[in-house]
């Protein structure tokens, strides 16, 4: 029984580049019904995006390439610096009209690490909503928790762009991961790399008093200081003995 009509789909299965409904897609439960999503898949490690259209092979019509600079602002509840995405939430949320949870601004960079990109590099530009704020984004502003992404077209067949992200840590939050990633290097063109999605900014709320509370193993903490009595112990016995011999 392998034809279509007797298989399902992976329920909340998600498509990211799903042009002619504009967004991705899942299915319904137990059907083959596509529905447009922002936010709803089966696989914990894959991160919503949308490229911008654009056109690198031609197909009878002028060449376009757009970039795409995308990544989480989330809370790095085990402190190792990583995304994870099963067990970390992203920071930031915005459910038109109302901010959910405040976002954190992300700004996007040239080269020199200071220019906006969109400054530095002025053949490139945004589609709107985006163009009202070039290259700064505040996380979750398109509706998924603590994402971000910039969504840069025009870009010059050919050429190489280098960009950089900084973060504003939120204040009260110490940050887990370099608050400036990069260099990101993209090329305009068919064979070029157009994308990068991980960049990630972690964060952890201030140490409290008395420190963070972790699971640790106890044997492995404990086991210096058994050597050390086991060491002490044995010298004592050794004096003992010599002790002894000489009465």
């Amino acid at each position: 029984m392998s034809s279509r009509a007797t298989q399902q789909p992976l329920h909340n299965s998600y498509d990211p580049y799903d042009p002619d409904i504009g967004t991705g897609h899942n299915f319904d439960q137990h059907s083959w019904t596509r529905g447009a999503t922002t936010h709803a898949f089966a696989k914990g490690d894959k991160l919503v995006h949308q490229k911008p259209i654009e056109n690198p092979d031609g197909n009878g019509d002028p060449r376009s390439f757009s970039f795409h600079i995308c990544g989480v602002k989330f809370d790095d509840s085990n402190r190792d610096g990583l995304y994870d995405v099963g067990i970390e939430h992203g920071i930031g949320l915005l459910l038109d009209p109302s901010w959910v949870e405040s976002g954190v601004t992300v700004t996007l960079l040239g080269p020199d690490q200071k220019t906006k990109a969109t400054d530095y590099y002025p053949e490139l530009s945004y589609p709107p909503p985006e163009d009202a704020h070039p290259d700064v984004l505040q996380t979750g502003e398109n509706g998924l928790r603590g994402s971000y992404c910039f969504k840069l077209v025009e870009a010059m067949e050919g050429k190489t762009y280098t960009f950089y992200v900084k973060e504003e840590v939120p204040a009260g939050r110490v940050a887990t991961t370099p608050t400036l990633i990069g260099s990101i290097t993209l090329v305009a063109s068919a064979e070029g790399k157009r994308d990068a999605i991980n960049n990630h900014f972690g964060n952890l709320l201030p140490k409290p008093v008395g420190g963070y509370l972790m699971p640790v193993n106890k044997l492995a903490v404990l086991a210096p200081y058994l050597a050390l009595v086991g060491l002490v112990g044995a010298i004592t016995a050794t004096l003992i003995m010599k002790r002894q011999y000489k009465a």
